[in-house]
């Protein structure tokens, strides 16, 4: 069962290149895209924050692991957080503090988020 979203080239930068986004998600059972290559979902993540950043919004994806006794093994959970200033009305003072966005266990879930907030992003840089 693959899941191939894509986005058009729609993000221009400053030295004319153009974004082109092409992601596949894959169940942990068929980890093969159209080429017959290995799937890298780490990686596109990656492409997909980067793409972020570029459009103008800075996106933290922070990583830790866990022992679960029932499964036995160990387990990778994912935060996706931005920076945000709010004021402190107790020390009378703006301070910075990540906003979580997202909380998961899940690779795609992760990237499906990051699919979601560059398209706002991207639609928020062209209106």
């Amino acid at each position: 069962m693959c899941y191939t979203l894509r986005i058009e080239p729609r993000a221009r930068y400053a030295d004319n290149t153009v974004a082109y986004l092409a992601l596949c998600v894959v169940n942990n059972n068929q980890k093969r895209d159209k080429k017959d290559q290995r799937m890298n979902l780490n990686g596109r993540m990656k492409k997909l924050q980067t793409a972020i950043v570029k459009a103008g919004l800075i996106i933290k994806v922070n990583s830790n692991q866990f022992y679960s006794a029932d499964q036995k093994r160990m387990i990778t959970s994912y935060r996706i957080c931005t920076p945000i200033d709010y004021y402190s009305a107790k020390k009378e003072e703006w301070k910075n503090m990540d906003y979580e966005i997202l909380r998961t266990c899940s690779m795609p879930e992760v990237i499906f988020c990051l699919l979601d907030i560059y398209k706002a992003v991207t639609a928020w840089n062209r209106n």
